[in-house]
């Protein structure tokens, strides 16, 4: 679930197709971690918001969310290599959300990418690989 703070900045937004990139760089500020690359990140909200601006499908997606029943069961009955991967510095969904998704399931393995935020593959990227290309190396069929 997201953390209150994160839900209300998008249930109490407005962004108009004009301002819509500035919101979603503040957003990737307010779940970044250290390694938040602004420019990069701008750069990204101009090309997202050029290709598609529909501001009520984020407003879905977060109440979608805030409304989701608990799956910790559902997650019991997995029986598939699981790494559950997070940044260390997440402020919208708590390092502490991922790694009871991990204990919940069998065998899981944790990751917390020291230094990065939500957007921990964008963060730091040689990082997240050094965790999962092991991973999948040992899943790997024959």
């Amino acid at each position: 679930q997201p953390t209150m703070a994160m839900l209300g900045h998008f249930l109490r937004a407005r962004p108009t197709r004009d301002t819509a990139v500035e919101f979603e760089v503040e957003t990737f500020r307010r779940i970044s971690g250290p390694h938040f690359d602004e420019k990069e990140l701008r750069e990204a909200a101009e090309r997202s918001v050029e290709r598609s601006f529909r501001r009520e499908g984020t407003v879905r997606q977060m109440v979608a969310i805030a409304a989701s029943d608990d799956r910790t069961a559902a997650l019991r009955t997995l029986d598939i290599p699981v790494h559950a991967i997070a940044g260390e510095d997440d402020r919208a969904l708590s390092p502490d959300h991922v790694r009871a998704i991990a204990a919940a399931v069998p065998g899981a393995q944790l990751s917390l990418i020291p230094g990065a935020g939500h957007l921990c593959t964008v963060e730091r990227p040689a990082a997240v690989n050094d965790v999962l290309v092991p991973f999948i190396e040992s899943h790997r069929s024959t």
